[in-house]
């Protein structure tokens, strides 16, 4: 047995016997700490973004977008009713309002989520939620807006009412029914007597229609393609109101989403259905189901390495064992993430299970060990000496193959990987030293128990199973290596189809709400998901050559159909085209045949 005992690890062995105090003090104060960093610290992130690489010309664009336009991803709730009706209506205008001034202390508000390579701007305080479907950025149609808007706002008691909301709230943006804009075209006469064309750009629903005004409203909005399809269906049975807010990480947005969810629950009512979509809904549905069922097969997980353990020692200690050597390699490598602030991805929600494989292989290597060594009569003391010098070289070098090659996965761009292979490093460097320290201070407890082992020399099940796989393998070793090759070139086949392909939605569940919400308004609405372009012009956006391009890209990106299972991606786009072609639909009376956009720049230059 001497022969292929590690010096090193022997001496390893009989230090740790001797100072188990200190050891034990150790291990549990460390662990104590790491518990305490993950109760305060540890983040949970399942955005998508944390797969974008910061230097990514997709990861610059984003942040670039933000710091213009503000957050590129909305709330969608979702109202099923007789919408245009007296009753409904009413009601769409209370939740509104109540939505449109969401107040919440949230540390991360105004933020980016992550720290990024492009400059974030710093955030200003939202005086109010806006209410019109416009960004209100600076562009050529800014002295238009200015010249109108002013004059709206102080009309009606509604406007009145919005004007005089003041600071807190973190809704940036709310749109709805209740307040879309709508572009009119009001004849006036001029000084001189003649007659122009005065553009008045409002809401819909100022001033608030009456009954009998509704079903002239409906048609119009129907036959509108900037509200049919957008902010409701056309067979006006829902609409949709949609919340922008500040920027903030994942935890503020579930906050801010359980908010919205509480204040719809309020209005919910026979004939006012209303569910919750849109990406932050999706985020904050998949970070609950994947939490719930990280815990279910975590459980799971234990559950079976409990039972093994057992076949395997038939001892407490054997049990006991190899799963706290899981458990605490665990809790030291989440409590080193939340150290370093890695957040828990859905990358690195799967390192419990990895752990768990990690630590089961080393515990059990070193605890069959140490039982054969009782089993022939050496004492507790030696017993535990030999195994860990006996095991101590084989364990580390597969460790440190293991290290390597997760560590190879900072070769990759992408951050969710970096950490998943730094984390993952660090776990099984953790797995390796509490089986060189923890396992030996546990297996010391033992006095009697020789964990299970068989006094007699008759093979057990695993023994005869092996036995005979060896057996096989030898007698036909041809027939062996040719199913061999013939699972590989199986298996090479596989690799050549296998497709790259991101869902969140086909994670979920087919009985979720959100993942049915999801499919209504992608079947009624024009879809749940969006892709901005950011255009930079060098001419400013009045220019015709400019304005026509903007269409013929519109025309483009509606015309795209998906080669694979769908026909039908795009369900809409939205641009500052939509505002030129009512502006000049409005110069034209509201005739719906002038719902384009100009063909000259002189026409352009009078929108």
């Amino acid at each position: 047995m001497q022969d292929t005992e590690s010096a090193f690890f022997r001496r390893w062995a009989e230090f740790v016997l001797s100072h188990r105090a200190l050891c034990l003090i150790l291990v549990l104060i460390i662990t104590a700490g790491s518990i305490y960093q993950i109760k305060t610290h540890l983040r949970v992130d399942f955005d998508i973004e944390s797969f974008l690489e910061g230097k990514s010309e997709t990861r610059i664009s984003l942040d670039k977008f933000r710091d213009l336009f503000g957050r590129d991803d909305r709330f969608l709730v979702m109202v099923q009713g007789d919408v245009f009706t007296t009753p409904y209506l009413e009601k769409l205008r209370s939740l509104h309002e109540e939505l449109a001034v969401i107040d919440l202390e949230l540390e991360s508000a105004g933020k980016a989520r992550r720290v990024t390579t492009a400059p974030v701007a710093e955030p200003t305080p939202a005086p109010s939620a806006k209410t019109d479907e416009g960004t209100g950025g600076d562009d050529d149609f800014g002295d238009f807006e200015d010249d109108d808007f002013g004059d709206f706002e102080d009309e009606g008691d509604d406007n009145a009412e919005w004007a005089g909301l003041t600071g807190g709230t973190i809704v940036e943006e709310i749109t709805s029914l209740v307040n879309i804009r709508q572009t009119r075209g009001k004849e006036v006469t001029q000084a001189d007597g003649s007659k122009a064309i005065e553009i008045d750009v409002g809401e819909l629903m100022t001033p608030w229609p009456s009954a009998d005004e509704l079903p002239a409203l409906k048609q119009a909005v129907i036959n509108d393609p900037t509200k049919v399809g957008a902010i409701v269906n056309k067979d006006a049975n829902l609409s949709l109101i949609m919340i922008r807010t500040q920027l903030m990480n994942e935890d503020d947005t579930l906050v801010v989403y359980e908010e919205v969810e509480r204040i719809a629950s309020k209005y919910e009512s026979e004939g006012f259905h209303i569910t919750l979509s849109g990406m932050p809904a999706l985020t904050g549905s998949l970070r609950n189901l994947i939490l719930s069922e990280f815990r279910m097969l975590f459980a799971l997980a234990m559950l079976t390495f409990v039972l093994v353990m057992f076949a395997l020692f038939r001892h407490p200690i054997g049990v006991m064992s190899p799963l706290l050597i899981v458990a605490f390699s665990a809790i030291w490598t989440f409590g080193l993430m939340a150290t370093f602030d890695m957040p828990m991805t859905m990358l690195t929600n799967i390192m419990p299970s990895f752990i768990i494989c990690i630590g089961m292989g080393d515990s059990v290597h070193t605890l069959s060990v140490y039982r054969d060594t009782r089993k022939v009569g050496v004492g507790n003391h030696d017993a535990i000496v030999h195994a860990i010098a006996t095991t101590g070289t084989p364990i580390l070098f597969t460790t440190i193959t293991t290290i390597m090659g997760l560590l190879s996965f900072n070769v990759g761009t992408i951050g969710a990987v970096s950490e998943l292979g730094n984390a993952g490093a660090f776990g099984v460097s953790m797995a390796l030293l509490h089986t060189l320290v923890t396992l030996p201070l546990l297996l010391s407890l033992n006095t009697k128990s020789l964990l299970g082992v068989k006094v007699s020399d008759e093979p057990d099940f695993i023994d005869r199973f092996v036995a005979g796989c060896s057996l096989i393998s030898k007698r036909y070793r041809r027939t062996t290596l040719l199913i061999a090759l013939l699972f590989a070139i199986i298996a090479g086949i596989g690799i050549s189809k296998i497709k790259v392909w991101h869902d969140p939605l086909a994670w979920i569940p087919s009985t979720d709400n959100t993942k049915e919400t999801f499919g209504v308004v992608d079947r009624e609405l024009g879809g749940s998901s969006n892709v901005q372009l950011l255009i930079e012009t060098p001419n400013g956006i009045k220019d015709i050559a400019v304005v026509q391009g903007l269409a013929k890209l519109e025309a483009h990106i509606l015309e795209f159909k998906h080669p694979g299972a769908y026909e039908d991606v795009v369900g809409g786009v939205t641009s500052v085209l939509d505002f030129v072609r009512e502006t000049n639909r409005a110069l034209h009376g509201g005739d719906q045949a002038h719902y384009t956009i100009p063909k000259t720049q002189r026409e352009l230059a009078d929108i």
